[in-house]
């Protein structure tokens, strides 16, 4: 397998220090100077991380950054996706659609042995320089296709303490060469407004502490109280009980006088 493990220590290059090194050494950047093609290699801390890879170079580097993955689907295979590093790719169902995947799709992120064993870097440190290491051509490589358009691509020369930029020419250049001419993949083009919207959450994303707004409830009136008819009983008070039809006796206190007039009274209602 070419190239030095990542994880080697950056010689000279301290936390806020970026300085122009030699990378000859390395069997992918020797072979982009046999085959004439131009290269910058800076020395920075350990970048495991596309993010810490940016805040290393603090934009003192020109060109895009990329984040690079391998992938693996059941039937499809493996494949080595290069992008700006502004893209979602956690989305790995329009991925398989860029890469015009037919059928089912699983595509998921290998594991770091898989990583080593077929693209010869480990975790933090993958590029499309590492398709060196894949003399089986056991992966697709498939990169975004906006970053053609872009004045540098900057990866990883398989170790994660360096950066290599390089012309798009010169990066597909590389590619034919080790037989490993790109998928071409249009996420759309990369702009300030692209960059922008990537840092934004989705569209139909919610914030957590927006909720809906609670329609206040109508206080119901109450309805009016129907006057009472004269002669009707009222609740409470003392005093000698008064019968619904205002009658002067009542069946407890005289019988005899209470049922005529009961049946005289009913008549009148």
């Amino acid at each position: 397998l070419a190239g030095p493990l990542a994880g080697a220590s950056a010689a000279g290059a301290s936390a806020g220090q970026l300085e122009e090194v030699d990378t000859s050494d390395v069997p992918a950047v020797a072979l982009l100077s046999k085959l004439g093609i131009e290269s910058t290699t800076w020395a920075h801390p350990l970048a495991h991380t596309v993010e810490e890879q940016a805040a290393c170079l603090a934009g003192r580097v020109e060109g895009a950054l990329t984040r690079n993955l391998l992938l693996k689907d059941k039937k499809h295979g493996l494949f080595c996706v290069t992008t700006w590093d502004q893209r979602n790719t956690k989305d790995t169902k329009q991925l398989a659609k860029l890469l015009n995947l037919e059928g089912k799709t699983n595509l998921r992120l290998c594991d770091e042995e898989t990583l080593f064993s077929t693209m010869g870097v480990k975790k933090g440190s993958l590029s499309y320089l590492a398709t060196i290491n894949d003399t089986e051509k056991k992966v697709t490589f498939a990169m975004e296709k906006a970053l053609l358009d872009q004045v540098k691509i900057n990866a990883h020369p398989l170790r994660c303490d360096r950066t290599t930029s390089v012309a798009p020419d010169g990066v597909l250049k590389f590619l034919k060469e080790v037989g490993h001419e790109p998928v071409l993949l249009d996420f759309g083009p990369i702009t300030t407004a692209a960059a922008a919207a990537a840092k934004k959450p989705d569209a139909g994303t919610k914030p957590k502490d927006a909720k809906p707004a609670k329609a206040e409830k109508s206080k119901k009136e109450k309805p009016q109280q129907k006057p009472k008819k004269d002669g009707a009983q009222e609740k409470g008070g003392g005093g000698k009980k008064k019968t619904l039809l205002a009658l002067q006796y009542t069946r407890e206190e005289d019988f005899a006088s209470w049922y005529p007039e009961v049946v005289e009274k009913s008549e009148m209602l």
